[in-house]
């Protein structure tokens, strides 16, 4: 009974929370919910629930204002005298208050503001389309398409240095929400390890059971052909829109299980379906990131790059790295490999330049940055660094003769 009770609380709050913030009226509770009211509170700080206030609070704790950063490989947060910040000891400390169905709680919670934030950066990304679209990065864009790998000029560079200039005021209304994005991500993977580890101590064989039921059903949705996907008369498409419909509670079924056994991967996820092709996306978010890594340096002592400064216009580059792959996973998949093209075009074009005006066999810090950021990119994405080695040059980490 007492496990049903919190369970009903926390769905309810979680819901509770989504309405408000997208101003719908709050479902109503049937007559036998009534008979055990759930107490509701006045909001505090534009929460109306606890969960609300805690999501809150675990993004201020990590905000980019402090001096902190996120290192992958504790997947936890430190300061700058390296202690503790966040981590999977938070978790586990808010696992013990409240149990397994108040962190699933969270983690839904925390989904829904990565799709609230992906929303805000798509109605902003529109807003601006039309300037981005056109001028250098439309340029950008067509000179990549062509495919002059053998014939590069500086015309490629010249665009993006001015596209820097042009998308200055963008950057600093965009980075925000991709830190943002970013941060959620890594607090759902924590959230996501946790849940894993409990699953298959308390219950093993039922995390069995649902890791082969992921596994296996994947078969099922196989890629039918063209032909077969258009139905001929109104009984073949009435059929085809019920399979699909069955299809789809399928899915959600199968979905809603792996969260709760911390099976999925939060940055494959799709938080939002936008309603407008977002053109350029790709060439946009990679001179940001150019012009973003002209302010970080790489740490030999952490293998990672870390921020020059402390600001709140001055993301983490771990955070802002899993803002753009999931951005870029809700788009095309060539969009993944756009990126990694344009990046790859600048090394190329400031390797060539350095070596032809300064004649030293050295990489720049832009160039060794650009580097450690795609290696951390196909790492996150899965994309293969032949990519890179086709196009810039073959590079190894270890050796770089970096100068800070």
């Amino acid at each position: 009974i007492w496990l049903e009770q919190i369970t009903r609380i926390i769905n309810f709050y979680v819901t509770r929370e989504t309405m408000m913030k997208t101003k719908q009226k709050v479902i109503a509770e049937s007559e036998d919910e009534k008979l055990i009211p759930i107490p509701v509170y006045e909001a505090i700080d534009g929460s109306p629930t606890f969960l609300g206030r805690l999501v809150t609070g675990l993004l201020n704790i990590t905000s980019p204002g402090k001096a902190l950063s996120y290192f992958p490989s504790c997947n936890a947060w430190f300061d700058s005298n390296g202690s503790f910040v966040f981590g999977s000891k938070t978790i586990r400390s808010l696992t013990l208050a409240f149990g397994v169905v108040g962190i699933n709680g969270l983690d839904k919670l925390i989904s829904y503001n990565i799709g609230s934030s992906m929303n805000l950066f798509a109605r902003t990304y529109k807003h601006y389309m039309d300037a981005v679209c056109k001028g250098y990065i439309r340029n950008i864009r067509e000179e990549i398409k062509a495919g002059c790998i053998s014939e590069l000029t500086e015309t490629l560079k010249t665009n993006i240095d001015k596209s820097i200039v042009n998308l200055s005021g963008l950057s600093k209304t965009l980075m925000p929400l991709l830190d943002k994005i970013g941060r959620l991500q890594f607090h759902r993977k924590i959230i996501q390890q946790q849940l894993m580890q409990l699953a298959r101590v308390e219950s093993k064989g039922f995390y069995q059971v649902v890791s082969n039921l992921n596994r296996c059903s994947l078969p099922y949705f196989i890629e039918r052909k063209p032909e077969d996907a258009k139905p001929k008369t109104s009984e073949e498409y009435a059929n085809l829109k019920a399979q699909r419909i069955n299809e789809v509670k399928f899915l959600n079924v199968v979905s809603s299980l792996t969260d709760t056994m911390g099976l999925s991967n939060p940055l494959q996820k799709i938080y939002l379906y936008p309603k407008f092709e977002m053109y350029s996306i790709a060439h946009m978010l990679a001179v940001l990131t150019i012009d973003y890594l002209k302010g970080v340096t790489y740490n030999k002592g952490l293998s990672m790059l870390v921020r020059k400064r402390v600001a709140n216009d001055c993301p983490d580059p771990q955070a802002l790295l899993a803002g753009i792959v999931t951005v870029l996973n809700h788009m095309h998949v060539n969009y993944l490999r756009e990126y990694m093209v344009t990046l790859c075009f600048y090394i190329k074009l400031v390797t060539a330049q350095d070596l032809v005006k300064k004649k030293k066999q050295r990489i720049e810090p832009i160039s060794s940055n650009l580097y450690v950021w795609l290696n951390e990119y196909c790492k996150m994405t899965g994309q293969p660094r032949e990519i890179i080695n086709r196009i810039s040059s073959s590079f190894v980490f270890d050796t770089f003769p970096y100068e800070v």
